[in-house]
């Protein structure tokens, strides 16, 4: 289902005659880090908000069916720069952080 709502969404970015804040209203920024980002290709996106799945748990659910390849098990997520329990609601206009672990030497 999100990835569909993902394709609709980006479709109707593609149409001029809408009116673009009532499309961005319902999303969130998704922001990818290390490998995640790697293997996307990518380091951030606009990621359509389902009020009917709309915790982190939901959403790294709905990540791990549209990306089978991502590594989602040790990823850590933060929303609007805190992170996150899994049961915590999101919200239009959130900016949520896929953080994978890292390390240093």
């Amino acid at each position: 289902m999100q990835c569909e709502l993902q394709q609709v969404f980006r479709l109707s970015e593609q149409v001029s005659s809408l009116d673009m804040t009532s499309v961005h209203a319902a999303s969130i920024t998704l922001l990818y880090f290390a490998g995640v980002a790697d293997v996307l290709g990518k380091r951030e996106e606009t990621w359509p908000l389902d009020p009917e799945k709309n915790t982190v748990e939901q959403l790294m659910s709905s990540l791990a069916t549209c990306f089978p390849q991502l590594p989602l098990t040790s990823v850590r997520v933060a929303v609007n720069e805190e992170f996150a329990d899994p049961e915590q609601t999101l919200h239009a206009g959130d900016i949520v952080a896929l953080i994978p672990p890292v390390s240093g030497g």
